[in-house]
């Protein structure tokens, strides 16, 4: 596993929870009952998957489920500044090309486009 793993643990807050990985936070966002979100907060990855396999999914998931995973993600590396060095520091051929790499790429482009301002940057991110 590397930092670019959706499973690296790593502490992510996001929309007022904090997670214990970008997993996590993920397969609490899609279930249907919000109230229930904070049960995914200290779960590891593969917690989370087995856990989030057996909940009632939100209707709108499959319209939402890329913008939140991206959103995440975002957030993974604008809360930690060494990981998001470590991102900027990659070459293009050793991210994958799946959509979860897809997003690294954004991410890391968004970075190199707009980071001399983090707090602009995390505004223009927002909307």
């Amino acid at each position: 596993m590397t930092i670019f793993d959706n499973d690296f643990p790593c502490e992510i807050k996001y929309l007022g929870l904090t997670f214990s990985c970008v997993t996590s936070a993920y397969f609490s966002m899609r279930i249907a009952d919000a109230s229930c979100r904070d049960v995914f907060c200290d779960l590891t990855a593969a917690q989370a998957r087995i856990l989030g396999s057996q909940i009632r999914v939100r209707p709108d998931w499959d319209t939402i489920k890329n913008d939140i995973l991206y959103d995440i993600m975002f957030e993974k590396f604008r809360q930690h500044p060494e990981l998001r060095s470590a991102l900027m520091a990659e070459n293009d051929d050793s991210l994958r090309f799946d959509p979860c790499g897809l997003f690294l790429h954004k991410i890391r482009n968004f970075w190199k486009e707009n980071g001399k301002n983090e707090q602009k940057l995390y505004e223009a991110n927002a909307n």
